[in-house]
């Protein structure tokens, strides 16, 4: 049953608070609290049978008589399911935390006004259900799930339309599949997954607005935002094995950085065909699979630097309308590039223009840019003339700081 507690473990609870709640010692002896968590390396208890069958729980209440459920409401058992069955809104946390394989939660719950939290059910397969489901004000939480099965499928969710924030995280490799959010259209906070196997997020097509994206040392993530046209704050990719994006053709306007770090997109992936003004950095590195940087069709403006480095591409074949950077543009270490095609109108780099390490590079471009607002820094390329470098530098009409030419090829 549902229950609250005014004692226990301290450790744990302080834990719990950091990691949902954000408040200090005093805020959360104020809280109702979590009752101990399950060891999760345990076997389940004997009346329990995960594995067998996978079937749902169906001895559900359906009246939705109870009104509104006061404080934290935990779910261990499917008579807690029961209980919860009869509420249509939580106004606090929700936490589930069971044994099962299948659970298949109730229609009549409309809103949970803090975080939905699905933590520590190391048996679960499926989740489905909560199809009255509308509105989560806090965030949905995906932590610690399904260490014995090795994936998880959540279904269903058909009514839910705004989220305050969306994580999924495990500490052992887990497959997660979301197949179904047809309906949902605001993420305020961010869209997070980190330390997962795999992640499949279908359903997307409706979500106009997202707070921030990021997605850190998974194996492939697999999405699409058809009409996801702002995003307000990163979009932020670091140690993905594969990214699959084709839906964010729509997307317009990056509110924060946009960075690209030690992960691959496939070429026909690769071309943000949509996207006009990037507020912070642009940043694509540390990825030796990243063979192509390209399109970026309608770019006008970065709003911070550009950071291409470490990568595998041949040529920069990018940026055509782009006209002012903001801060830095800098290319850096990347032994296969040969020739600087893009930028074609670039004009104005406010910050430093910096050059270096690029073993392979023969053809500087960059022929419209008049304006550099701090120094000019171009070094450590054998393949490039000096000649050229000193061209480029004779083109601007504004130069902020000082000229570094050294260690490039020697005049013909």
């Amino acid at each position: 049953m549902a229950t609250t507690f005014t004692t226990i473990s301290t450790g744990l609870a302080l834990l719990t608070c950091a990691a949902l709640c954000g408040c200090d010692d005093s805020e959360f002896i104020e809280e109702q609290a979590l009752a101990p968590l399950h060891d999760a390396s345990a076997p389940p208890p004997a009346s329990v049978e995960p594995a067998a069958g996978d079937e749902p729980n169906t001895a559900l209440v359906t009246a939705c008589s109870a009104g509104t459920y006061e404080g934290n409401f935990e779910v261990y058992t499917p008579e807690d399911l029961e209980v919860l069955a009869d509420y249509s809104k939580i106004n606090g946390n929700l936490y589930i935390m069971t044994d099962l394989s299948v659970i298949n939660g109730p229609d009549c719950l409309e809103e949970v006004t803090r975080n939905f939290v699905v933590t520590e059910n190391a048996y679960l397969k499926y989740l489905k259900g909560f199809n009255g489901l509308q509105r989560i004000g806090g965030e949905l939480l995906f932590d610690y799930n399904s260490s014995q099965t090795s994936s998880l499928t959540v279904e269903d969710f058909d009514a839910l339309e705004q989220i305050g924030a969306m994580t999924f995280h495990s500490d052992v490799p887990v497959s997660i599949y979301w197949s179904t959010m047809a309906n949902l259209q605001s993420i305020k906070g961010q869209l997070r997954a980190y330390d997962t196997d795999e992640i499949l997020l279908g359903g997307l097509h409706s979500l106009v607005e997202i707070g921030s994206i990021s997605f850190e040392h998974t194996g492939a993530i697999d999405f699409s935002l058809v009409a996801l046209e702002t995003l307000h704050g990163d979009l932020y990719f670091n140690d993905v094995e594969v990214v699959h994006n084709d839906g964010l053709t729509a997307l317009a306007y990056v509110g924060g950085d946009m960075r690209y770090t030690d992960t691959w997109v496939p070429m026909s992936e690769w071309t943000f065909f949509g996207i006009e003004h990037i507020a912070g950095d642009l940043e694509i590195s540390s990825s030796s699979d990243t063979k192509y940087v390209e399109g970026f069709l309608v770019l006008e403006s970065v709003g911070g630097s550009i950071i291409l480095d470490g990568l595998a591409a041949s040529n920069i074949e990018a940026f055509d309308v782009l006209t002012t950077v903001g801060g830095d543009l800098q290319i850096h270490d990347n032994a296969s590039l040969s020739e600087i095609i893009g930028f074609s109108s670039l004009t104005t780099v406010s910050g430093s223009l910096s050059i270096s390490e690029n073993d392979a590079l023969d053809e500087l471009g960059l022929d419209a840019l008049i304006a550099v607002g701090e120094d000019v820094d171009i070094h450590d390329n054998p393949s490039l003339s000096t000649c050229d470098v000193d061209a480029l530098v004779n083109q601007l009409d504004v130069l902020g700081g000082s000229a570094y030419i050294a260690d490039n090829e020697a005049c013909d």
